[in-house]
């Protein structure tokens, strides 16, 4: 699914209260995204991980149904700064972000789900 890309709109960084990025999905395809979940994660160092991306994972807020070709949606994720000084500068240049969902109709054969990188600076 090419044809649903991501756009970091905007980044808050408080190490005292929360982080947040906002960003946004647009749905490029010929299809209506009936049912999807949009999850945001960051990726482990690979010189001192390996390739493997970090199990944590955030929900993002403010998806909805029914998302028409064409059609944009601004979504939310935010977490504990504790979370975040976990990682080292260089960790959180980049994000996973993780999608899965159904178009035209919700059953088996119209699911899809894919993962892409999204740059935060």
């Amino acid at each position: 699914m090419d044809d649903i890309t991501f756009e970091l709109i905007s980044k808050n960084i408080n190490l005292n209260t929360r982080v947040e990025y906002n960003i946004k999905l647009t749905n490029n395809s010929d299809y209506t995204i009936i049912q999807n979940n949009v999850l945001f994660g960051f990726i482990n160092d690979p010189e001192e991980h390996g390739e493997t991306t970090n199990p944590f994972r955030v929900l993002a807020a403010g998806n909805r149904l029914n998302i028409k070709s064409g059609e944009s949606v601004e979504l939310s994720v935010s977490f504990s700064p504790t979370f975040y000084k976990e990682f080292t500068e260089s960790e959180v240049r980049i994000a996973n972000i993780y999608i899965v969902g159904y178009v035209d109709r919700l059953k088996e054969g119209n699911r899809f789900e894919f993962t892409t990188s999204l740059a935060l600076q």
